[in-house]
């Protein structure tokens, strides 16, 4: 064998070695995201920030990345689907099982410590009525509160 032959050969198998490796970071770049943002607000934890929907295409991943700001941990949850007529949906991923990340993750919902990022990930389901995606709408709880409702787009 040619030394430019083994060379080629094992920079090949090293290419796939990494790869391997970095598999879940490579498919977080075509996940659909989304954002929430908690910060202190008079010494509690508030949602400052959620991203309004999400777009679900078949088999991808969406990756909501909460943001805590506060110094509070803080427990994130996501409910209560809508399309954007407002007409009930149902929850647009089922929850990833293998995030790897701590706390883990329990459903759609996940406890953030203070001023630590962690996501909440699922794979999407079909879109309803037959069309390629579909956008839907959700409400954040923080802990066992409503803390971003849909309907009214209000932080409460």
């Amino acid at each position: 064998m040619r030394k430019t032959t083994a060379a080629v050969l094992i920079g090949a198998g090293a290419g796939l070695v990494l790869a391997w490796l970095l598999r879940s970071r490579f498919g977080a770049m075509f996940d659909a995201s989304a954002e929430i943002v908690v910060e202190d607000d008079g010494g509690q934890a508030r949602v400052t920030f959620v991203t309004p929907y999400v777009t679900v295409k078949t088999n991808k991943h969406v990756r909501w990345m909460v943001i805590n700001r506060s110094t509070h941990e803080v427990g994130i949850a996501l409910a209560g689907w809508q399309d954007l007529n407002h007409r009930p949906a149902p929850p647009a991923v089922d929850p990833d099982p293998d995030d790897p990340e701590h706390p883990p993750q329990n459903g759609l919902s996940r406890p953030v410590p203070a001023g630590k990022r962690r996501p909440i990930r699922g794979r999407a389901r079909a879109p309803q009525g037959g069309s390629f995606e579909e956008q839907v709408k959700y409400s954040v709880y923080l802990g066992s509160d409503l803390a971003v409702d849909p309907i009214v787009k209000l932080i409460l």
